[in-house]
């Protein structure tokens, strides 16, 4: 299965929002809540596999070259890879935590705070029954009603991060192979 399948349902729930008969038995605000995540797990995975990729493609230029920044990238990868469930992971750090940490550090600001909103938004959706909720998202006063119009927010933060990902190119491989990046997946390292 490919992430944008993900991308994909939820496009078709939010059509259910718009036929009326369908929507009867199920709340509109079960179905914005299921899209949010549905957005979220596209982009997220998405970001997850273009990560691997480009450390495993990184790996292979500097085994011999610089093998402290492999050992790095190889712990990095460890992080982020799925692990079955009753599997021991190396870290206390959710993966979701570490890829924020590699926008923060690799991404331009506006791609990293669109990844945190829309991360912020799926942990509403999800364990937050009660609405409307008012919250801050780093600094930024908002309310959360789970309405049909808050998914064009949703869907915005989404092609924020998907023309990162096209217009620079492979932007996560040139990233990892900058001269400041065995530096900063230290510091990833570190905070995780």
């Amino acid at each position: 299965m490919e992430p944008e399948e993900f991308k994909e349902l939820a496009r078709y729930l939010e059509g259910l929002l718009n036929e009326r008969n369908i929507t009867k038995e199920i709340s509109n605000e079960a179905i914005v809540r299921t899209t949010i995540g549905r957005y979220y797990y596209y982009i997220f995975l998405k970001l997850r596999n273009e990560i691997i990729d480009a450390i495993d493609n990184t790996i292979d230029v500097y085994k011999k070259e610089n093998p402290k920044y492999v050992v790095s990238l190889t712990q990095l990868k460890k992080a982020i890879e799925p692990v079955l469930p009753g599997t021991s992971k190396s870290s206390k750090t959710s993966v979701h935590q570490v890829i924020q940490l590699f926008l923060d550090e690799f991404a331009d600001l506006t791609v990293a705070d669109a990844l945190y909103r829309l991360r912020w938004r799926r942990n509403f959706a999800d364990y937050h029954l009660k609405t409307p909720i008012e919250t801050k998202l780093r600094g930024e006063e908002i309310t959360i009603k789970f309405q049909r119009e808050e998914l064009v927010m949703i869907r915005r933060d989404i092609a924020k991060i998907e023309k990162w990902l096209q217009e620079k190119r492979f932007p996560i491989h040139s990233a990892l192979n900058s001269e400041e990046a065995p530096e900063k997946i230290e510091s990833i390292l570190k905070t995780k």
